[in-house]
């Protein structure tokens, strides 16, 4: 079925788990801040060397976006590329774990450096797969459903993403640290 072609009601599940994922993103985003001023404490780093996490974040959304994720999505579809998108952001939080478990111990054995590279190419992973499911994102949600009501679903799925990036850093900094 074309998906412009689907009524209000056959959209809604669809959209909402696309809705997902730009609060997904939004979160990501928002946490930026919060680690940052985490590693400047914990790890003792200046402030413009802990810039490597955003550095890392939004280096990779021209590489994933206009590279793999733009090809991925030519050729294999939404479907693809919102997996592959998923598949990255995921891979990314689960490199977090072993630089974390490495932070814990950096007074022992471990220069400070190495966990902060680490945290940086896992920040890369994620701001990849984030701009694989951007790719993909914006188009999905303007042509699944009726024309007239294009501008609408993708502001209401932006403004969910603006949710995400409030919530990120507020549960960052309460829960996580």
């Amino acid at each position: 079925t074309n998906a412009a072609e689907l009524t209000v009601r056959q959209t809604l599940f669809p959209l909402f788990l696309v809705t997902i994922l730009y609060f997904l993103w939004g979160f990501a985003y928002g946490l930026l801040d919060t680690l940052n001023k985490h590693f400047q404490n914990t790890l003792h780093i200046t402030r413009a060397r802990s810039s490597g996490l955003q550095g890392a974040y939004f280096g990779a959304y021209p590489l994933a976006s206009l590279g793999y994720g733009n090809w991925v999505l030519r050729h294999y579809g939404f479907r693809a590329v919102f997996i592959m998108g998923l598949i990255l952001y995921g891979i990314g939080a689960f490199l977090m774990w072993p630089a974390a478990l490495k932070e814990r111990r950096v007074h022992l054995t471990t220069p400070r450096d190495k966990v902060f590279g680490g945290f940086c190419a896992a920040t890369f992973v994620i701001g990849s797969g984030l701009g694989c499911l951007e790719t993909a994102a914006n188009p999905y949600m303007a042509i699944t459903g009726p024309p007239q009501y294009a501008e609408i679903r993708v502001n209401v799925a932006q403004a969910v993403q603006a949710i995400g990036t409030v919530v990120g850093p507020v549960l960052g900094s309460y829960v996580f640290f």
